[in-house]
């Protein structure tokens, strides 16, 4: 059975009336038609029972939602052309009157014509009768008698001029009508209401008649042609009508067909800002699993790297300190995976300077050639007005490197990777703010993404290579950190050619200095017996602080929760806080809130692996100092010590 329902290729409104036939095949009897709402048109053919009932063509208006359904369903929709008799009908209209006014124009000449016959048949047999009756006086040169004959003649209104001339062409006697100058000689007959007709005698010509008739009045001939001037005149104002009602037709259809581009256009953007909707939502709710999942593991990993790193500088021994840093190392690892989930859930609160972009991956250009290989020729091609990117350096760095080892793997028997970068600006986006950014371009010339895969290419653990090969985490990452700084990523990607990423991310100031990172060892307390209170739900980790700072020389006091830690902050203010993020009840942000109410001037520095940052920054600022999970025992006493030493300040 085939299905099919045409639609008008002009977009119009969405409830009007349709016409859908259909061909029965049952028992041999003919086609039937009937109208109904476009929707019902739709569903009855979408819901038709029965075998042997074939629908061959529904034609009508159907809206644009009605369309998809119908496709949904898996009717075939074409568009059709409407019969468009309506436009002509200006042009049969303003046809029509032509017509009739060339025939009305035709019909007045014609008649014209034949009244100046008239007119002149008139004039001959005046004529004839005038130079019958005074031949014998023109003989005989009787003038009076010649001027009787003419004077009866001027009793007849249709001869306007009338006169005899003589042998020699001389006037004997004549009148003229309204004015007219009666010639003194004989004139030639010009005009076809005049003429001249000789005069004879005996069969001699003795002189001439001279007859001009006369023309009806303007207004009797007005009163013959007022029907065909009544006639053009309703001609030309339905002409006119018509016009003004083509024009305004013309304008209609303009306006409409524009208002219909516009709410197309409108509806095309619904429908893919309903469709980056869905994706932010089902990459917030993977971030948050994500997020989650991180969190477990750095409670787990801070107490395993910072104990690993206390046996590593306290034993003398070199195996056991060999193991130690193996184990170290292996810890380290694990958190920059951990690292790379935070990075895409963007919940890691990352650190935000002005990078120069170009610098950065001059800085990389070594490392990118012996992580690629020499089967691999890699191009760089730097803008240098492209300026700085308001980004974290280490995090644009491992976003470069992934898409590079992404990019080798593209291409297993060698290619080009070219690495561009470049300023943009952005007048209007649903996904970035207007201004200027600064793009960063990986391009290879690999196997390329089919469609499906394009689709989830930033979709965390998602990966096409072998098991063992890759974690599905690289594009993820680099999508999570670009959002994080207010960017966004953009791929371009087609089997057989290749892949381009673009990384947009905000463009930024002058480049800030790097901060001089030169401690090495862990230092005892450099304000030894001031006191810190630890709020920290995980006991490993709790327990981990605790006996470290207690061995640099610091008094603690550890509390398992938000409501704890505030009855102790209550009994005694100690020196500083540290501070879980995630906890139950009262999380880090209510614990800093409320304690900075008691202590405005209490240091406080959060210890987290999944934070909140804009729920931070209403508690205690944009700048609220962080320990990231994992760390060791170095930074933690790194961070401790600066912010006594700023208190102290």
């Amino acid at each position: 059975m085939t299905e099919t329902l045409a639609f008008p290729h002009r977009p119009v409104a969405r409830y009007e009336r349709v016409t859908l036939v259909t061909h029965a095949a049952v028992g041999g009897h003919s086609s039937t038609s009937r109208t109904e709402e476009a929707t019902d048109c739709i569903s009855t053919v979408v819901r038709r029972p029965g075998a042997g009932v074939s629908v061959r063509s529904g034609q009508g208006i159907v809206g644009e939602r009605d369309a998809r359904r119908a496709s949904r369903a898996g009717i075939v929709i074409r568009r059709l052309s409407l019969p468009d008799s309506w436009r002509r009908t200006p042009k049969f209209v303003l046809s029509g009157v032509l017509l009739l006014l060339l025939m009305g124009l035709g019909i007045a000449v014609y008649g014209e014509h034949l009244n100046r016959e008239s007119s002149r048949r008139a004039a001959e047999v005046q004529a004839a009768m005038l130079a019958g009756s005074v031949g014998v006086a023109l003989e005989y040169e009787d003038v009076s008698i010649v001027r009787e004959n003419v004077r009866a003649l001027s009793a007849n209104p249709a001869i306007a001029v009338a006169a005899i001339y003589d042998e020699a062409g001389r006037r004997v006697a004549g009148f003229a009508r309204d004015g007219r100058v009666l010639p003194e000689r004989l004139p030639a007959a010009t005009s076809p209401l005049s003429l001249a007709m000789p005069v004879a005698n005996g069969g001699e010509r003795v002189g001439t008649v001279y007859v001009r008739a006369a023309l009806e009045p303007l207004p009797a001939r007005l009163a013959r042609y007022g029907g065909f001037l009544l006639l053009a005149a309703m001609g030309g104002i339905a002409v006119l009508v018509v016009l003004i009602a083509a024009a305004a037709q013309r304008r209609t259809n303009a306006e409409l067909a524009a208002t219909n581009e516009a709410l197309l256009a409108q509806i095309v953007e619904r429908e893919q800002a309903e469709e980056r909707l869905r994706q932010a939502q089902k990459m917030q709710a993977v971030g948050q699993l994500t997020g989650g999942i991180a969190h477990d593991f750095n409670n787990l990993l801070t107490p395993i790297m910072g104990g690993l790193e206390i046996i590593a500088t306290a034993t003398a021994e070199p195996r056991v300190r060999g193991l130690a840093n193996n184990a170290l190392e292996a810890a380290r690892r694990g958190a920059k995976l951990t690292g790379q989930l935070l990075a895409f859930s963007r919940t890691h609160r990352l650190a935000t300077s002005s990078v120069p972009v170009n610098d950065v991956i001059l800085g990389l250009k070594d490392m990118l050639r012996h992580s690629i290989g020499a089967s691999v020729d890699v191009r760089l091609a730097l803008d240098s007005g492209c300026g700085t990117a308001s980004c974290d350096a280490n995090q644009i760095e491992n976003a470069i490197l992934n898409l590079a080892i992404n990019a080798r793997d593209a291409m297993p028997d060698g290619g080009t990777l070219t690495i561009r970068t470049g300023r943009v600006r952005v007048a209007h986006n649903g996904e970035l703010s207007p201004g200027d950014y600064v793009a960063i371009s990986v391009v290879d010339t690999g196997t390329g993404m089919t469609p499906e895969v394009l689709a989830r290419a930033t979709e965390p653990f998602f990966t096409t290579k072998p098991v063992g090969k890759g974690t599905g985490l690289g594009l993820a990452q680099v999508y999570g950190i670009a959002h994080q700084f207010s960017g966004t990523v953009k791929i371009e990607s087609e089997v057989g050619v290749g892949t381009a990423i673009h990384i947009l991310l905000p463009s930024a100031g002058a480049a800030d200095r790097p901060a001089d990172a030169s401690e090495d060892g862990i230092r005892v307390a450099a304000h030894p017996g001031a006191e810190i209170l630890i709020v920290d739900d995980d006991a490993d980790v709790r327990n981990f602080l605790a006996g470290t700072l207690e061995s640099l020389g610091y008094r603690v006091k550890a509390a398992e929760s938000g409501d704890e830690g505030l009855r102790l902050l209550a009994q005694h203010e100690p020196d500083m806080m540290l501070v879980d993020y995630a906890m139950p009840g009262l999380n880090g942000a209510d614990v800093a809130r409320a304690a900075r109410d008691r202590c405005p001037r209490l240091p406080i520095v959060f210890v987290t692996g999944y934070a909140d940052t804009e729920a931070l920054k209403d508690a205690i600022g944009p700048d609220a100092p962080m320990l990231h999970k994992p760390f060791g025992a170095r930074e933690l006493a790194s961070a401790v010590d600066r912010q006594l030493a700023q208190r102290a300040a």
